[in-house]
């Protein structure tokens, strides 16, 4: 088949009896024309350690430095914040090469490389004129051997710089820079690339392979974070501040769940329909696009656009899927797209969207591949939220130079506590937004394909190859009771030593 809906058309369902504690796979058929499957077993979950770095509460001075960090400790000196941001007291000088002070915080639980292990920091680098410093935000293993480590560092009298990432392993460093100048705030990042084990750092602006298949364990273990502020000898010393850091990975957890989906393998254009007039709030003023001809076409596995004339600015065809019903944007639990653009031709400018869209026409997620650069090869690859205000939670995960092609992923998921984060293939996992209460009654009614020409210059290929939308009802690893689905009443007969339990649970399932 090559798209399909299914629908679960009930708004109410009871279950009473014995549970004994297993991992065998249920289906429950409901009518004859329809089923929802309620799976018991294991599911792909996102575990978050977050500090926004607004206080200085649980985060420890650690005495010994390891693995030689710096040459001399200074435990006396003081880990202060602003309220939102974290930096240190003045690090009195000494003869020594680097000399400074370290503080830790251990995970609730611990993350493994392999498991999409991915550490972000939003760094703030002062710069004035004649100051010197290092601040470097560090995973350690179980070991205290350093795993991730990354951060900024000022040691030269003028305004230069660098923002940097580190993969470390045994005696074995990789270390990559992006030479900065003056004071900045920017992004320091770590992930494992799971789709090229390999593992990836961003430093400001530049991406780099730090570790690549096969020359590094990937089974390693993170239970630390670490904070590290030195000074070089007895240079005037002034602290970077750290503004946030968020550090994820993904495990195996029980879940019982009931689920949905619709999925086109893009071998025809049938799901979709042409439409000339939809409304488009969220692509005015710079990014203001008209809609004109166009053609979606398919070569049996993937979706391509033709035929688009020459106009002024922006403009090209746009298609739409009515989903059956709508869906409410907290029961997403994923939106895949597959994309590919082929921007070898440096003269060659193009954008392709792929976005879940109201019933109003307003963009909720959007999947955008595109080059608006004529005379380069550079690209972008956008993943974006837009909440009912058309504000977007955007970010850029390419903006490079020699962006020459691209053919992968695009995952969007929703979960409660941390909202909304997107994983792009080589890219790793990056979060979104957290949408308030109020936008998770948004409800998607749409999915909508376009591609867009500039002026007359020539066209940028662009194609979909896939397009996957999978949504939930029911217990699900969020709060029932806070999602609103339904509740469930426990109770223990005595004999859990045995591995049985009695429950009773009723599932109110609100109708979208």
């Amino acid at each position: 088949m090559k798209h399909f809906t299914r629908r679960v058309p009930f708004r109410a369902l009871l279950v009473f009896g014995l549970r004994v504690l297993s991992t065998t796979p249920v289906l429950l058929q409901v009518q004859s024309d329809s089923s929802v499957t309620l799976s018991q077993g294991t599911e792909s979950a996102l575990v978050v350690w977050h500090d926004d770095c607004s206080s200085t509460e649980g985060w420890i001075v650690n005495t010994t430095f390891v693995e030689n960090l710096v040459s001399q400790v200074q435990p006396e000196v003081s880990l202060l914040t602003d309220g939102d941001g974290l930096y240190s007291d003045t690090i009195p000088g000494l003869s020594v090469s680097t000399h400074g002070v370290q503080f830790f915080k251990r995970l609730d639980t611990p993350m493994t490389v392999s498991d999409d292990l991915n550490i972000k920091a939003e760094i703030q680098h002062i710069g004035t004129s004649g100051m010197y410093g290092t601040l470097g935000v560090i995973l350690f293993d179980q070991f205290n051997n350093t795993v991730f480590k990354m951060g900024s560092t000022d040691s030269w009298a003028s305004s230069e710089c660098t923002a940097w990432v580190a993969y470390k392993e045994g005696e074995n460093q990789t270390t990559q820079y992006n030479t900065l100048s003056d004071g900045w705030n920017g992004t320091v990042r770590m992930w494992y690339d799971r789709y090229n084990d390999s593992v990836k750092g961003y430093a400001n602006g530049r991406i780099f392979t730090l570790a690549s298949s096969g020359k590094f364990d990937s089974s390693r273990e993170v239970h630390m974070v670490c904070i590290v502020f030195y000074a070089p000898q007895n240079h005037p010393y002034e602290s970077d501040y750290v503004r946030d850091i968020l550090v994820t990975s993904r495990t195996e957890v029980s879940k019982d769940t009931f689920r949905d989906a619709w999925h086109h393998d893009c071998s025809n254009t049938s799901a979709f329909a042409r439409n000339e007039s939809w409304p488009m709030p969220w692509l005015q003023g710079s990014n203001e696009w008209s809609i004109t001809a166009g053609d979606l076409r398919s070569n049996g596995s993937v979706l391509s656009f033709g035929g688009i004339p020459s106009a002024s600015g922006w403009h090209g065809p746009v298609f739409v899927h009515e989903l059956e019903y709508p869906i409410a944007l907290e029961n997403l639990r994923n939106f895949t797209v597959k994309l590919a653009v082929d921007n070898t031709q440096a003269g060659d400018v193009g954008k392709v969207f792929v976005c879940l869209a109201d019933s109003e026409g307003f963009a909720i997620l959007k999947a955008y591949v595109g080059d608006a650069w004529s005379g380069s090869s550079k690209g972008h690859i956008f993943a974006e939220y837009e909440d009912v205000d058309l504000n977007a939670a955007q970010h850029g995960l390419i903006d490079v130079d020699d962006f020459t092609s691209f053919d992968g992923r695009m995952m969007f998921a929703y979960n409660l506590t941390t909202g909304l984060s997107c994983e792009v293939t080589g890219y790793g996992l990056t979060r979104l937004s957290k949408p308030t209460i109020s936008e998770l009654d948004r409800e998607i009614t749409h999915i909508v394909v376009m591609s867009a020409r500039s002026s007359t210059i020539t066209y940028m290929p662009c194609t979909i190859d896939d397009i996957y939308l999978e949504w939930q009802y029911g217990q699900s690893t969020d709060n029932p009771e806070d999602l609103g689905i339904g509740y469930l009443v426990l109770v223990s007969t005595g004999l859990a030593s045995i591995g049985v339990i009695i429950v009773i649970i009723v599932v109110l399932v609100r109708k979208r």
